[in-house]
């Protein structure tokens, strides 16, 4: 039996080339993640400003459906903070309608409340028995974001926190 040793041509990287690969690759990565970090806080962002364009969309067109605006506490509610026994949001508001204006859910807020002549800031309540009450605005604030709305004009300020 007759050995041949193989002079030429080698198939496959060497250790050395790997490991040079893997280190320009990840360097491309940490350069890129920063990046990435951008984008992901405008779609949070943009998401909280959506949901809040529908919710005063949706009052909207429950005001002219119902001619007055939407009942607290039965179609405009919060989720109840279980954890201090209170009324005020925790992390959820939702606009349900039964009679087909439709319903919507926001999640991930850290407080919500609305403002009504002479009085500002006052937390939505969680559902429970109706309470017919006038409000002007609505604030929901996220981590991230506090998006305040005046409900009869639809203007909107966005704050970044």
């Amino acid at each position: 039996m007759t050995s041949k040793k193989c002079k030429g041509k080698k198939n496959g990287f060497t250790l050395v080339e790997l490991i040079i690969v893997i280190a320009i690759i990840g360097i491309l990565a940490g350069m890129m993640l920063p990046r990435l970090g951008g984008f992901t806080s405008d779609a949070k962002k943009a998401a909280i400003e959506s949901d809040v364009k529908s919710l005063v969309d949706m009052i909207t067109l429950y005001d002219a459906k119902n001619g007055e605006l939407p009942p607290l506490k039965t179609v405009l509610y919060a989720t109840a903070d279980t954890s201090t026994g209170t009324n005020e949001a925790n992390g959820t508001v939702v606009f349900n309608d039964p009679n087909g204006v439709g319903s919507l859910t926001i999640t991930g807020i850290k407080s919500a409340t609305y403002d009504i002549v002479g009085t500002a800031g006052t937390p939505i309540p969680a559902s429970g028995a109706e309470s017919k009450v006038t409000f002007t605005d609505i604030t929901i604030a996220t981590d991230d974001v506090t998006v305040a709305v005046d409900v009869e004009t639809g203007v909107m300020v966005v704050t970044e926190n």
